[in-house]
């Protein structure tokens, strides 16, 4: 799927606990990498049409995802140590296992 900005996207269907995963771990990097020119990532991904704006809602962002494995080996523990999934409840995985996920989710595209 592609869209007018020149974007490629894909649709992929995951589980309620690889999206709540995914998503927590996009929250977290979304506080903790730079943005590029300091642009808020949820103003980044936000959608406009017809003159109106509203953000991304629902979306995994691949590309921040991907950011986890530049990062270093503490760091990306530090990450994981505050992922909460629905209700609040911790998520429990390892740096290991949420390589493993997230490369293999690169292979696909």
């Amino acid at each position: 799927m592609g869209g007018v900005s020149g974007y490629i996207g894909l649709l992929l269907q995951l589980t309620s606990t690889l999206y709540q995963l995914l998503m927590s771990l996009q929250l977290a990097l979304a506080d903790y990498v730079p943005s590029v020119g300091k642009i808020d990532h949820g103003a980044w991904r936000s959608f406009e049409s017809d003159g109106r704006s509203d953000v991304s809602c629902g979306f995994v962002d691949g590309d921040l995802i991907e950011t986890y494995l530049d990062l270093p080996k503490s760091v990306q523990q530090e990450l994981i140590q505050d992922l909460r999934g629905e209700n609040n409840i911790p998520i429990n995985t390892t740096v290991e296992e949420l390589v493993k996920i997230i490369e293999e989710l690169a292979r696909i595209h």
